[in-house]
């Protein structure tokens, strides 16, 4: 299969489009592979859900010196 240049775009057939299961806002990287090739890798467009599954599953570390406790986490709501 081809696709299409003109007018400083691709045109990518939608048999292509398809089979790489592409959607709006994915973002293709092209990287120069040769005089002749490239090599194409996509970053497809996260949805809200998939985000936070991604955050659920690889947590950020909490960045907290020493062992935290529950009374310290509480403890400025505690005086009020």
């Amino acid at each position: 299969m081809q696709a299409t240049y003109h007018k400083k775009k691709i045109y990518v057939p939608s048999k292509i489009v398809k089979k790489l299961r592409l959607k709006d806002g994915d973002k293709v990287d092209y990287i120069i592979c040769g005089e002749d090739s490239v090599e194409l890798k996509i970053n497809r467009k996260r949805s809200g859900k998939d985000l936070l599954l991604h955050e659920l599953e690889n947590p950020k570390p909490l960045q907290a010196k020493g062992s935290l406790r529950r009374r310290s986490i509480y403890e400025d709501v505690d005086r009020h």
